[in-house]
């Protein structure tokens, strides 16, 4: 059921997606009459698929929700009938059977007179069922995944030959005209350098003495407000506890008995443990404010000295050099001309012969790779459905005793009244013990429960010396 709500909602969310899409494509006005196809006969597959995998599923959650509801009804009414039926058979016929027992004995000894007894209370356990929750194994399919092999084309390559043209190149000698140079002379005019002195003004520095001020600090003092604080003191409200007494009244027991007189018939009565009121004076604490006094700090301020340092400037006598000339000879070179021979190279030119290369094409063969296919196996996973075991909670029935209280009849016969009535105190001061025929305790028991009630007579029998005896299930 689960896979298949999750089917569906994957199938509504592509339909929802492919709408989108389609409208998208609608707005922008482009050509999309393939996608527009696709689209429509995918929505048409899907809208047909899925109301009926949605009425098929909700048909099954009904069934079963039908027959789970079916089968806790049968079963709760033969619970029912089961309890009703042992109810009948043993309660009301025990009660029926000890009657007739008991008026079958007294028949021939009272025929006209009716059935005289007394009715007394008895507490019994009656099987009840109680509906419980039990863990269950219920088989589901869960889905896995399968190794499988499919064959598939591989495509390959296989060795071939081609021919083809090589490029190759073979050694040839051809004549060329290489430029040589020959040698010759020729007359050239070359400078030549003489030395000379002239005068000229070479740049000097002269030392002298500049007054100019320097910065300097002096310590001076100026006064100053400082702020301090003078203790003082502060009146405030403090929490204080006063006694006081009060006055109250108590009880006090008087001694002794007082006779409060006689009734009509002359019975006398006396009260004993009187009572009396009393005042005393009661101690007690009341909250009251007291003034106390608080130390505190107000600020203030004094007259201080602080110091300071102040700048000021001095006079002081710096080194300077000034800028001055004195004449100097320098050496000098001055350029002149002499004819001189040189020798050149005239340009002329002679055979000779220059190895070349030249291209030639030849025949080689080629390896080359063409394209083939071949049938391999690959691996792949399909899924399938393996059975599991899910654990859930299915309805289940525990039979549970009730302590239940009932009326029994007791017949008295006429002849034994004296002895039935000494009995009949016998059995009352039996029933106090065990706790039958209470006016106090059928009281209290009705407003108990079943719980409470089982444990009130776990302890009046512990009591009374008996073993509680609890019934077999």
């Amino acid at each position: 059921m689960e896979t298949k709500n999750a089917d569906n909602k994957i199938k509504f969310e592509t339909l929802r997606l492919n709408l989108q899409i389609l409208n998208k494509f609608h707005s922008r006005q482009i050509n999309i009459s393939i996608g527009f196809l696709l689209s429509v006969c995918f929505i048409v597959t899907y809208a047909a698929e899925i109301p009926k995998q949605i009425y098929s599923t909700e048909k099954e959650n009904e069934n079963q929700n039908n027959q789970l509801l079916i089968r806790q009804t049968r079963h709760v009414q033969q619970q029912q009938q089961i309890s009703q039926n042992v109810q009948e058979n043993t309660l009301p016929s025990q009660i029926q059977k000890r009657v007739a027992d008991f008026h079958h004995e007294d028949e021939h000894y009272h025929h006209h007179e009716p059935l005289k007894g007394y009715w007394k209370k008895k507490l019994i356990w009656k099987p009840g069922w109680v509906k419980e929750w039990k863990e269950a194994k219920k088989q589901i399919w869960k889905p896995s995944w399968k190794k499988v092999w499919k064959p598939i084309w591989v495509e390959t390559k296989k060795q071939g030959w081609k021919e083809i043209q090589v490029p190759d190149w073979k050694k040839i000698y051809k004549p060329i005209w290489v430029p040589i140079s020959v040698p010759a002379w020729k007359e050239i005019q070359v400078p030549e350098w003489k030395k000379t002195y002239k005068p000229i003004w070479i740049p000097i520095s002269i030392p002298a003495w500049k007054e100019v001020k320097v910065p300097d600090w002096k310590k001076v003092y100026k006064p100053v407000w400082e702020h301090i604080e003078v203790p003082a003191w502060k009146e405030y409200q403090v929490a204080a506890w006063k006694k006081i007494w009060v006055p109250e009244l108590i009880k006090v027991a008087v001694p002794g008995k007082k006779p409060l007189g006689t009734d009509d018939h002359g019975w006398e009565y006396v009260a004993h443990d009187l009572w009396k009121k009393k005042v005393v004076w009661k101690p007690h604490y009341k909250k009251i404010w007291k003034t106390a006094k608080k130390q505190i700090w107000i600020p203030e301020k004094k007259l201080a000295w602080k110091e300071e340092w102040k700048q000021i400037w001095r006079i002081e006598k710096k080194q300077i050099w000034v800028k001055d000339k004195k004449l100097g000879w320098k050496e000098a070179w001055k350029q002149e001309w002499k004819t001189v021979k040189k020798q050149i190279w005239v340009q002329d030119k002679k055979l000779e012969w220059k190895e070349a290369w030249k291209q030639i094409w030849r025949i080689e063969k080629k390896e080359i790779w063409i394209p083939d296919k071949k049938l391999e196996w690959k691996e792949d996973w399909k899924q399938i459905w393996i059975p599991d075991w899910k654990t859930i909670w299915v309805p289940a029935w525990k039979k549970i005793w009730r302590p239940v209280w009932i009326s029994e009849w007791f017949p008295i016969q006429e002849e034994h009244h004296h002895h039935h009535e000494e009995h009949h105190d016998d059995h009352l001061q039996h029933d106090v013990y065990q706790g039958w025929d209470r006016n106090d305790r059928v009281q209290r028991s009705n407003n108990l429960e079943p719980t409470q009630v089982n444990n009130l007579a776990i302890t009046e029998r512990s009591q009374s010396g008996r073993e509680v005896q609890f019934p077999s299930q």
